[in-house]
């Protein structure tokens, strides 16, 4: 009995450190954030950090925030000839930028308006709503399509103050509308109102015809995606709460060695990746998510032990709720290899 106890010990310490490998690798992962727009997003007069690279602060190190917009280039518009333009299509093979945002997990296309009103003047029967809207819509469907499921935030459009009257026509009465109308089509899709929120603040903007923010307005443009992201990760966590409830039977089964499946809902936080997972403790509560102060990510931590049984106990003191479920399993494979070994032992001992 002796040896068959050793044995299994061996299989279930076995089985724990696959299992505490794989949980370390899935902590080296990052969420992946991609960042498109023109000059508001990435210019070479910016004053300093833009938007993007205060959402990495913000986001903390478990994310990658990514900018892939065209400082010179970058129109939502396509099928027109670029030649003298001095735009091109965001949406193009060619467009490294673009081709890297379609292996992001969570995508936020920033304001355009500028850089499509230089394709509408020299081609002006493309600046109808219309076809604005049809361009803008595949390119969003362009991320929607993925395999990946990439989480994917919409903005409204910016009116800048030093903006020609063409642009800001087009900025109204074009972007606008379109922007809002694919957001209402997809109720997937995250809207951030940038247009009400820069609308008659010109302490948000250099003074530049092309529509160049100051510092101050990246650092508003970067807090209202970031809240937006925020407010979308609290809703999505208590989809995420509710599944690791209901894995908690899972998860006091593995611990006990009696069950063989340990609950793992809401291991999937939802938009952003920002809302934490459950992983099916039987003390999870719904819609815990984690909430990001003075430009950094908290991190939850949990310091219940998970344990197997017997002999074989398999102790991991501060483990995380993703690790915890995976010695729960392990607790469960040691469970069933003691049950298989007194079973043994009785029937030996009825043959006697």
């Amino acid at each position: 009995m002796n040896s068959l106890r050793f044995r299994s010990c061996l299989a279930a310490a076995a089985v724990s450190s696959l299992s505490l490998t794989l949980v370390g690798r899935a902590h080296a992962a990052t969420t992946k954030v991609a960042c498109l727009g023109e000059q508001t997003t990435k210019s070479n007069e910016a004053p300093g950090p833009m938007w993007p690279t205060l959402l990495q602060t913000a986001l903390g190190a478990n994310y990658d925030v990514v900018n892939d917009a065209g400082d010179t280039s970058g129109s939502i518009l396509t099928g027109y000839d670029t030649t003298g333009v001095g735009a091109d299509p965001v949406m193009s093979a060619s467009n490294t930028a673009y081709q890297d945002s379609l292996t992001a997990n969570v995508v936020v296309i920033g304001p355009f308006g500028e850089h499509d009103q230089r394709v509408v003047s020299k081609f002006p029967a493309m600046g109808t709503e219309m076809i604005f809207e049809q361009d803008y819509d595949a390119l969003v469907m362009s991320y929607l399509n993925l395999a990946s499921n990439p989480t994917v935030y919409v903005t409204t459009p910016i009116q800048v103050p030093t903006f020609d009257a063409a642009t800001q026509a087009l900025v109204s009465n074009v972007v606008l509308p379109a922007v809002k109308a694919v957001a209402l089509k997809h109720s997937e899709v995250k809207l951030v109102d940038l247009y009400t929120a820069f609308l008659g603040h010109e302490e948000y903007f250099m003074g530049m015809g092309d529509g160049q923010t100051n510092a101050a307005g990246e650092v508003e443009l970067e807090q209202l995606v970031y809240a937006a992201m925020q407010t979308a990760s609290s809703a999505a966590g208590g989809a995420g709460g509710s599944g690791g409830a209901a894995g908690s039977a899972g998860s006091t089964a593995g611990s006990s060695g009696s069950g063989a499946s340990a609950g793992a809902g809401g291991a999937s936080g939802g938009t952003g990746g920002l809302a934490t997972s459950s992983a099916g403790s039987s003390n999870a509560s719904a819609g815990t998510g984690t909430t990001a102060s003075a430009g950094a990510a908290q991190q939850p931590t949990d310091e219940s032990p998970a344990s197997s049984e017997s002999s074989c106990s398999i102790a991991s003191a501060g483990a995380n709720r993703a690790s915890r479920a995976w010695l729960a399993l392990a607790g469960a494979f040691s469970g069933l290899a003691l049950t298989r070994a007194r079973r043994r032992q009785q029937r030996r001992a009825a043959t006697r």
